[in-house]
């Protein structure tokens, strides 16, 4: 009997004597209970499902920032990288010519490095992978692509780095091993040729070449300059003057003995400064560009040549390497 009780609404209103009603049953008041109920608890859950995904946007938000920030730091150090790795390009070329014009060999000291090793990141002042990668509280927001793109610069950033701790080390490796067999040679260090002798464009380097007033390929035997008319020419190293003349080749020719079986070789010079005999020091004014000899325009022929073989003479220029 109490399943079918009857609920009785009923409307009214105060300018009007008309009245609505309705009966509503007791099974449909609790029906309609019931969807009142669950219309609640899903408008509930919608807001917190909505407040949840504003922090997580936020946090998302926060997370691109920060990952703009770290690729524009990477991209910064990859520029330093390169920076070192061209310095360090630069003293192995500088230290090359030093061994070369000292004959030292590399024989007398062999460095060894282990991969496992060499520590590219320090634990306490540089990044390492797992803080590269997003922290585990907010991996929950990250795409999966964007740390594979992150630890694909970190490995190859760490690979340069890896390198450039190699590279310096076995550079200050050579410059200790220069040093010690350097120490006690500093008449031998005067009386090698390691400066450029003029100051112009390098034209022409060592090796075969065409002549170009023959057309035949022939050896060139030094370096060629080219600056203007009157440009000083030093003396490369401390030696003695031991030609002073004219060839039909080489034009107004210095050249210089600097012991050792070295010789630097001058040509093509419109005025000679010096004197048969004379002892010169390196920078010393030995002669001005010209014109002279088998030549095409003014430029200075440079050449070496050790106990009287034709050698390359940039491998005895340290100055042009900056």
């Amino acid at each position: 009997m109490e399943n079918n009780k009857k609920f009785t609404l009923i409307l009214t209103s105060n300018n009007s004597d008309k009245t609505r009603s309705w009966q509503l049953s007791s099974t449909l008041l609790q029906f309609l209970s019931l969807i009142l109920g669950i219309l609640v608890i899903l408008l509930f859950s919608f807001f917190i499902d909505y407040f949840s995904l504003l922090i997580k946007t936020g946090n998302l938000k926060k997370l691109t920032i920060e990952n703009r920030l770290l690729k524009k730091q990477m991209s910064q150090l990859n520029v330093e990288a390169k920076k070192i790795r061209n310095y360090l390009d630069r003293i192995q070329t500088y230290t090359k010519k030093l061994k070369l014009i000292s004959n030292i060999t590399d024989d007398k000291r062999v460095l060894e490095l282990s991969l496992k090793d060499t520590k590219v990141f320090p634990d306490n002042n540089v990044l390492n992978k797992k803080d590269f990668l997003l922290s585990d509280n907010t991996r929950l927001f990250s795409d999966p692509l964007l740390e594979d793109k992150q630890l694909h610069l970190y490995e190859k950033l760490s690979e340069k780095l890896l390198d450039l701790n190699k590279k310096s080390a076995l550079v200050e490796n050579n410059a200790l091993n220069i040093y010690e067999n350097l120490w006690d040679k500093t008449e031998f260090l005067a009386a090698t040729p390691n400066i450029a002798p003029v100051k112009g464009w390098q034209s022409s380097t060592f090796g075969y070449r065409r002549n170009p007033v023959t057309g035949r390929i022939a050896l060139h035997k030094g370096l060629d300059f080219v600056a203007p008319p009157g440009t000083p020419v030093w003396a490369s190293a401390e030696g003695i003057v031991s030609h002073v003349g004219y060839d039909l080749g080489y034009g107004k020719l210095v050249i210089l003995d600097h012991g050792y079986g070295v010789k630097s070789y001058y040509a093509h010079n419109s005025q000679i400064l010096t004197k048969l005999g004379a002892k010169v020091k390196r920078w010393d004014v030995i002669s001005a560009v010209g014109n002279t000899g088998s030549s095409t325009g003014a430029h200075l022929h440079y050449e070496i040549r050790v106990k009287g073989i034709p050698v390359d003479p940039s491998n005895y220029i340290l100055d042009n390497i900056y």
